[in-house]
Order: C-alpha cells, then structure tokens, then sequence
C-alpha cells in the first residue's frame, strides 16, 4: 500500500484506513502540514438505492431501439424518431443495440419518470453534440448489459442545439446513475466525458474516459459504489462542485490537473491510483478542522499531488 506524503492545507477529506492509494510520478506540488486525515465508516445504502445497485432489468417489459447507421427502428411504445435522433418520452425500459453514425439518443420523460437505458452493444459517435442527452426526468438509469461493448464519442467541438450548454459525451441535466457489469468507452475531441447537472452515480462497469476536460462532473455529487474507472482528462479527472463519495471500486486516473476535486472528499473504500499535474485531491470546503478539534477556514485542501510515497 502506498501512504500518503504530503498534505498542504488542512480541509475537509475523509479517508477510511481500508482505501489502497497511490500517487503516481507526475510533477505536482506538495506541502506538508498537520495531519488532517481521519477513519469514518460512511452507511452507503444512504447514498445508493437498490436500483442503482442492481443493474437488474425485465427485458419482457422493455422497448427494444436498434440503431443501423443513420437509422434507427423501434419495437414498442415510448420512442419518437425524428432523423437520426431517438427521444424517449415516458418511463420505462428501453434496450439500445447497435451502431448510430452523428445520432443522438435523447430523454424528454416527466419530471417522476425514471428510465432505464440498457446499452447492449452499443456504438455512437456525433460530430457536434452528445450521443446521450438528458433533458428531462426524475432519474436516468444506464445499464452496461453484462458481456457487452459500448462506445460514445463526440468526434468534434460542441454546437449549441438548445439553451442548454451540452459539453460533455454523456449529458444530463437530472441525476443519472451508471451501473451493470459491461464495459463503456467515452472519447471526446473537447469537452468533459460525464456529466451530470445534478448526481452522477457509478456502481457497476468498466468505463474508459478520454476527454479534454472533466473526465466525471456532477455538479450535485459524484458517487462512486463500484466498478473499474479509468480517467484521462485534460482537467479534473472526477469533479464536483459539492461532494465526491467514493465507497469502493476501483479508480485510475492516469492523467489530470487536479485528479479528485469537491467540495468535500470522503474515501471510504477501493483502490485509487492517480497521477495529476497539480493535486491528486483538492477539498475545496471553506469550513474545516484541525486534529486537534479547532476550528480554522481555509479555501481548499490538496494532497497527494502525485508524489511517490
């Protein structure tokens, strides 16, 4: 196991003593300072539904969409097609499979609708916006099918569609968790890889990232239960601007500036390998302590850094 090194400014990171980190030899800077890493056991079933634990899916009850090129066909109700785009309207399972050349799967549901979107080998690249774009539900669900390969990629700059700012491979402006046990690749020309306005949530899969700027962004949290993240990103490769949990599974970040950033940081679990230019985690709360239970203010916390320990 690798131990941690150095700690510049003391914020709020929490760190269970079961997590295995390693910082790899990137340039960075550290200092030292007092020690302000602390064990607390976190109740995840707090932060995960059994939904989004499972991955699990009735595939008599879902609608089946095939993509074939710059087709795409429906078997069931849910789905209206227009061009190359497939929007799904309401509640419900829907199993993509299939290959969309500049398409783009989008969800327009009811603000309590939940959806399940089973990626069954999957392959869809767009030339100027997201292959998957949430505008409107209570909850996105994307399952990785177990035995499959999908990919995503946006192949150039980002082109306004809408009022929305889309500037990431997956798009969402509504809490989306991922899981399931298949793999996803997410590439990006410019822009962040996941990103979710309000929770991003992974407990399953083997996702690779490349992208020029967040590799995973939830503006709301960043929650992480389980599965395989490896992330190249040209800026943070998990980021987000209030809380990043992360219980188990295992994290590669094998190019950042800052490689784990949120407001608050608690680590309760998995392996966790980063490599970063700037920090390897920058806890961003204004609000901290010291170890000896004294209060202090401080803007941020970085450590790690990409030191070798």
């Amino acid at each position: 196991m690798k131990a941690i090194k150095g700690i510049k400014r003391i914020g709020v990171v929490t760190l269970a003593v079961a997590v295995a980190l390693s910082f790899g030899g990137c340039a960075s800077k550290v200092s030292t300072s007092s020690s302000a890493v602390s064990s607390e056991t976190i109740n995840a079933s707090n932060a995960f539904t059994e939904r989004d634990l499972s991955g699990e899916y009735d595939e008599s009850e879902a609608v089946y969409i095939t993509l074939d090129g710059s087709d795409i066909t429906v078997d069931g109700e849910g789905v209206e097609i227009k061009d190359s785009t497939a929007t799904i309207t309401k509640e419900g399972v829907y199993v993509v499979s299939g290959s969309l050349e500049d398409g783009q799967l989008q969800v327009e549901a009811g603000d309590e609708d939940k959806v399940q979107i089973v990626l069954n080998g999957v392959a869809m690249t767009n030339s100027s916006t997201a292959p998957i774009y949430v505008l409107n539900a209570d909850k996105v669900f994307i399952t990785l099918a177990s035995g499959t390969k999908n990919s995503l990629s946006t192949t150039g700059s980002f082109v306004a569609i809408d009022d929305n700012n889309i500037d990431g491979v997956i798009y969402a402006k509504d809490d989306i968790t991922i899981n399931g046990s298949g793999s996803l690749d997410i590439d990006c020309y410019e822009g962040h890889g996941i990103v979710s306005k309000n929770d991003l949530k992974v407990t399953g899969g083997d996702i690779n990232i490349s992208c020029t700027e967040d590799g995973m962004q939830g503006d709301d949290s960043v929650r992480i239960a389980d599965g395989s993240i490896c992330i190249n990103a040209g800026d943070d490769g998990i980021h987000s601007e209030a809380e990043v949990l992360i219980v188990d599974g295992t994290i590669n970040v094998e190019s950042s500036v800052e490689g784990i950033e949120g407001e608050v940081i608690t680590v309760n679990g998995g392996e966790i390998s980063i490599c970063s230019s700037d920090d390897g985690f920058n806890a961003t709360s204004g609000d901290t302590s010291s170890s000896d239970g004294t209060a202090e203010e401080s803007n941020e916390r970085d450590f790690g850094g990409g030191m070798m320990a």
